[in-house]
This record gives structure tokens, sequence and C-alpha cells, in this order.
């Protein structure tokens, strides 16, 4: 079975909602998911044994959130070249933070990124986070389960 990994970064608790709604999505789909909060990931996991990769942060002062920066310097340090990936955020007044996360899993991190963007959802718009984020778990489950290893 593919297994994907789902990494928020929260304050206000929205992150976690979405990264749940996009958990149930590809689970849906028959993808195994591990859903962690960036505070609890710890040195000693193996990040090459996971198929996909959604890693999501609230934004904060047009920023993602300090534990989402870390996370991805340990994403860089673990080699994910090809991985499938995807990047989701909430925003208040800007949005910045799932683009940076997006881009540096795109660019720096060089895996093969879902969509052409981030989820990002205003935080105010509980059903969109819903709706949305079950269909963004189902097309990272999709583009997993068509993979040619």
């Amino acid at each position: 079975m593919k297994k994907m990994l789902v990494v928020y970064a929260t304050r206000s608790g929205r992150a976690i909602v979405i990264g749940e709604h996009i958990a149930n999505g590809a689970i849906s789909a028959g993808i195994e998911v591990e859903f962690i909060n960036a505070n609890s990931i710890k040195d000693d996991i193996n990040l090459k044994d996971y198929d996909a990769f959604i890693f999501g942060s609230e934004t904060e002062a047009c920023d993602m959130l300090p534990e989402m920066r870390s996370i991805l310097e340990f994403a860089d340090r673990s080699s994910l070249e090809g991985k499938i990936g995807g990047a989701y955020g909430t925003f208040g007044c800007s949005g910045e933070g799932p683009k940076q996360i997006y881009d540096t899993m795109r660019i720096r991190l060089k895996m093969d990124m879902i969509g052409g963007g981030p989820l990002t959802l205003e935080s105010n718009i509980p059903f969109e986070m819903i709706k949305h984020g079950k269909d963004y778990g189902k097309e990272i489950a999709d583009k997993l389960l068509k993979k040619i290893v």
C-alpha cells in the first residue's frame, strides 16, 4: 500500500482541520496516511518510508510558521527528489506561507508537486476547508496511485 505523510504547523488549529480533510481524502482513495504535528517530528523518522508528502502551515507575519521551516530543512537533508508532494495553508490577510512551502518543495527539494500551486484557504470558510481539503487529498492519492516506480 502507498504511504503518505501529512505534516502540519499550527497556532489556531486551522491547519489541523484542513490536514485532516486532506488525509481523509487520500485514505478514501486507498492511501495509508500518517498525520503528524511538525513539532512531533523527530530526527529518527525515515522520510524515505513515504511515497508522498503534504506539508501545511498557517501564515504568520507573511511567512510560514517556523516549525514548518524546520521540517523543510529536515526534508532537504532526507533527499526527497522525485517524491510526490503538495502544500496547503490558511491565511487571514495574506497567504504567502503555503506558496513558500510549495516553492521550497518544488525548487529546492525537487519534488513532483501536484497542481499548479498550494491549496490556500481563507481561515474563516469552514465548508471550503472540508471540500477542498478532501479533493486535494484525492488528487495527491490519484497521482500517487498512477505513478510508475
